[in-house]
């Protein structure tokens, strides 16, 4: 058997690892930039077939005691006489034909047995089978240390003597007899391809790893003896320390978490639950670290099975189940989608067996943030017979760890969504790790902590929570490490955040150690993830930081979004009778319907809807999101902030309410409209502040009010837009405050009134002559109506429309339909509507509405001058189908400054409408 002809130093070879990290956690050496794919995986391929080299290490404690005193699985010894290789005390999940770790070989699907295996084969949907043989070692402490009592000692040197140990004794011998280098050398390199050390009894300082902790690096060059005489050499090492339980039921256990770098890369991949926060090189994406699932998981890890974006990152999928050449598909359909895709519906079947997930790109973000999507799965742990439960789950233990409830799991993606490239800076990208935040259907809150004594998991002290105030933007999920702040805390630090043990309900406690995850984290049955409810369809903060011992400092600032961004993405699902489920995305789903807190720096680019008696009340979060106390908000986040973009609408319907506290304010800029019916109200509290922009449009219509407490705020910019029905619409309690703006006076209040008629137009016909009204509602001409309009002028806020019904007839004679301001952008008014019957000819002439404009009649600044047809939609310029066929007579008529002059919806009888001396511009 080949063996390399040239070779450094041992001492220098087995020193290659990069940083140390502890705590299911690892590291791979690799300062090569180089062009890689995330599917060939960082230094081992996860496409292959694989044979470990398993190192099972007994340390015989004969110069102390033994620091693991358990005999659960893997029996301590004592006796010195019993050093040397697979003499005594085999674990538990070795000590078979079949062992429960590793299978030894593979036969066919139906035949993988080992936890492991089965685990990455499941993952893998077959392309990734790992095999086993193993080594026992019980070695005597002074073997490591003979010249000095009791000192300490690193990994390599029990790795080391382990194999000396082994060489001398005329070389490798195994459990199940595989020997020869062939065995585990599938590249043909003459290397040993993945050498696995797991010590039963390490500690940090004999061994620099304790229960749970380990390491990983690659070119480990460790000589091993083999059967022929040839010495081979190791490639890629894990080593660990894995304690004397059964490891085979530890689907988290760090041996699983250390391989996982071999494919997913360094301490800056860390996620899934695998992240521990903490001096490692590797940085996180939020405050606090997160827990979640995936092979890549490790200590704070929820369900055993994987992710999609783990299947996703190596190519990993079912050809049974997926045709397509995409690697993110549901029910064989592409489902990786972002906007522009319009509405669209899933059927997710069960993830771990199909591979179904649904990918959705989040439409905004900071200008330097990174993309962020929302991943939906189904899982169906109860029914699918797959490694696919909670960790830690043990029917034998009433009361602790349930299995897991079948549903719709959802997390967040944060940036790294580059899978080929430079492999330092963007396949693998430094200072990003955590990028995946568990989105949990048990919603987000403002949270009140305490400590409690006991765990059915782990022991000592822990830390419980309670719901305080619904926070589904800001607030944190029990999946999280939670930040528990002391009133004289200035700056935050690394131990002011907290796993939560429990989870505390007014009626009981319920110890199903939820920042493992739990039973409320899917969404089941049917429902809707969307504006407002919680969790919500938005994006989430983010922020870069890095561990200096117990404190944290922020970085990459550029990278971050610290922005809510309201959208209409709303997200529905419903539960089949197989438990698979549908999924409807669609993007227009501004409605507001229910009473919502929101907090945060947030900004709305499109729509939002507050239907009757729906509520928003916009108050200061209590949950940190950054490392600094505020000096405005007294807390660690700033006071909230809704800012209304150009082109964003506001509409409260009767009824509804949105009420500023706390310092909170919102801002309308320019080209936004905000609009206020009947019997609604904004409210600004004392210390609140409302600014209304130049060329922004406020709208109070009938008895809308906009009311300022004592202490509150407005200010209304010159030029701003402003249209009430009365005085009574606009309340100023003594005390108010004005700003930087100038004092608002009783006259200021009736010049924003607008002299609007009365619209209940009986049959016949009215007549308006030599009137300049300004309307802020829609001008309908009913079936039956006509209405003559004769030299005036009248003038339309944006978002109104002039609609002649079937049957309806407005006369237009030397008078101007405009908007009410000029000077403004974004100001348009919608047009005139002439609403027609598409299956009736146009005689008689009542079968359709009418508009006659002569003599100078003129339309002016509008979105569509004339529609001769119905909008399909409020914003949209869209013809109804059914309301073609509307007559239009122009004789020396204009319509000028409109974005469309004349748009006549498709209609199949003969059109009489005319245009004589009509001009158009």
């Amino acid at each position: 058997m080949n063996t390399r002809k040239t070779k450094r130093p041992l001492t220098v070879r087995i020193l290659v690892a990069l940083i140390i990290f502890s705590f299911f956690s690892g590291e791979i050496s690799s300062a090569q930039t180089v062009i890689k794919n995330s599917w060939d995986g960082y230094d081992m391929s996860p496409h292959a077939q694989y044979r470990f080299l398993n190192l099972f290490v007994n340390i015989i404690y004969d110069q102390c005691d033994d620091p693991d005193t358990l005999n659960i699985c893997w029996p301590k010894i004592t006796d010195t006489l019993y050093e040397g290789i697979n003499n005594q005390a085999i674990p538990c999940y070795l000590n078979s034909v079949h062992p429960d770790l590793l299978d030894v070989e593979f036969t066919n699907t139906s035949s993988v047995h080992g936890s492991m295996t089965k685990r990455y084969y499941e993952s893998s949907f077959g392309h990734l089978t790992l095999l086993g043989d193993y080594v026992l070692v019980n070695i005597r402490q002074s073997s490591i240390t003979p010249l000095v009592v009791a000192d300490s000692f690193g990994a390599t040197d029990i790795i080391s003597k382990c194999l000396e140990l082994i060489n001398n004794a005329g070389g490798l011998s195994t459990l199940f007899g595989h020997e020869s280098i062939d065995d585990y050398d599938s590249d043909n390199d003459g290397d040993i391809d993945y050498f696995q050390v797991c010590v039963r009894n390490g500690t940090e300082k004999f061994g620099n790893r304790g229960p749970g902790q380990g390491v990983s690096w690659g070119n480990s060059d460790f000589p091993i003896l083999m059967s022929n005489g040839d010495t081979a050499f190791t490639d890629q090492v894990s080593y660990q320390c894995v304690g004397s339980k059964d490891i085979s039921k530890e689907y988290t256990c760090v041996i699983y978490h250390e391989f996982s770098h071999h494919l997913f890369g360094g301490n800056n991949v860390h996620a899934s639950g695998g992240c521990m926060w903490r001096g490692d090189g590797g940085g996180i994406s939020f405050l606090g670290n997160q827990g979640g699932y995936g092979i890549m998981g490790g200590g704070n890890s929820g369900l055993i099975s994987c992710n999609g974006y783990e299947r996703w990152r190596m190519h990993w999928k079912n050809d049974a189940y997926n045709t397509t050449n995409s690697y993110i598909v549901a029910n064989n359909q592409q489902s990786d989608i972002s906007k522009e895709d319009g509405a669209i519906a899933f059927l997710l079947r069960d993830f771990v067996t199909t591979g179904d997930a649904v990918r959705i790109k989040l439409p905004y973000k900071d200008a330097g943030g990174l993309n962020q999507y929302i991943w939906l799965e189904n899982h169906k742990t109860e029914t699918n017979e797959k490694l696919d439960f909670l960790i830690y789950y043990d029917d034998s233990i009433p009361n602790c760890r349930p299995f897991g409830k079948s549903g719709i799991y959802a997390y967040y993606q944060v940036g790294k969504d580059i899978l080929t490239g430079d492999s330092s800076t963007v396949v693998y990208p430094s200072f990003q790790a955590d990028n995946l935040k568990i989105i949990s259907a048990d919603g987000n809150a403002d949270r009140i902590y305490g400590d409690f004594q006991t765990s059915c998991i782990g022991s000592g002290e822990k830390k419980f929570s309670k719901d305080s105030l619904s926070n589904p933007f800001l607030g944190v999920n029990d999946v999280m490490k939670q930040g528990v702040v002391n009133v004289n805390t200035g700056d935050l630090k690394r131990s002011d955040f907290y796993l939560v043990w429990k989870r505390i309900y007014p009626d009981h406690a319920n110890d199903s150690i939820p920042h493992l995850m739990d039973e409320r984290d899917p969404f089941r049955g049917t429902g809707k993830i969307n504006l407002c409810s919680n969790p919500a369809s938005v994006n989430t903060y983010t922020y870069y930081n890095e561990v200096n011992g117990d404190d944290f400092n922020p970085i990459n600032p550029t990278l971050n979004t610290r922005t809510i961004y309201l959208s209409g993405l709303s997200i529905s699902y419903t539960r089949q009778s197989n438990d698979d489920y549908i999924v409807n995305i669609v993007w227009d789903d501004y409605e507001v319907n229910k009473e919502v807190r929101w907090c945060g720096n947030i900004i709305l680019k499109e729509n939002m809807n507050l239907v009757e008696s729906a509520n928003v009340i916009l108050d200061q979060s209590l949950t940190p999101n950054q490392k600094n106390r505020d000096l405005n908000s007294g807390v660690f986040s700033l006071p909230t902030k809704l800012t209304c973009e150009s082109g964003s609408k506001v509409n409260l319907s009767n009824e509804s309410q949105i009420r500023l506290i706390n310092k909170s304010s919102i801002v309308l800029e320019a080209g936004s409209f905000f609009e206020i019916q009947d019997e609604s109200a904004l409210i600004v509290n004392a210390g609140c502040t409302l600014e209304v922009k130049s060329c922004a449009t406020l709208i109070i219509k009938s008895n809308g009010q906009l009311i300022v407490e004592s202490g509150g705020t407005i200010c209304i910019q010159p030029g701003a837009l402003i249209y009430i029905n009365s005085s009574q619409n606009i309340l100023l309690n003594s005390g108010y405050q004005n700003g930087s703006c100038s004092p608002i006076t009783p006259l200021t209040i009736e010049n924003y009134c607008k002299i609007q008629p009365s619209l209940n137009f009986q049959q016949g016909t009215t007549t308006w002559q030599n009137k300049s009204y300004g309307f802020i509602d829609d001008l309908i001409v009913p079936s039956g109506s006509v209405l003559d309009i004769l030299n005036s002028h009248l003038e339309f806020s944006p978002n109104t429309k002039v609609i002649i019904q079937p049957n309806g007839k407005l006369i237009l004679n030397n008078s101007t339909l405009s908007n009410s301001d000029t000077t403004c952008f974004n100001t348009l008014w919608k047009g005139v509507e002439v609403w027609g019957n598409s299956t009736s000819g146009q005689y008689p002439t009542t079968n359709q509405g009418s508009l006659h404009i002569l003599d100078g009649g003129s339309i002016e600044n509008a979105q569509i001058g004339i529609l001769v047809s119905k909008r399909d939609c409020n914003d949209c310029n869209i013809p109804t189908p059914g309301f073609s066929g509307g007559i239009v007579m122009c004789d020396s008529a204009f319509l000028v400054n409109n974005k469309i002059g004349v748009l006549f919806a498709p209609y199949s009888f003969v059109n009489h409408s005319t245009f004589n001396s009509t001009l158009v511009n």
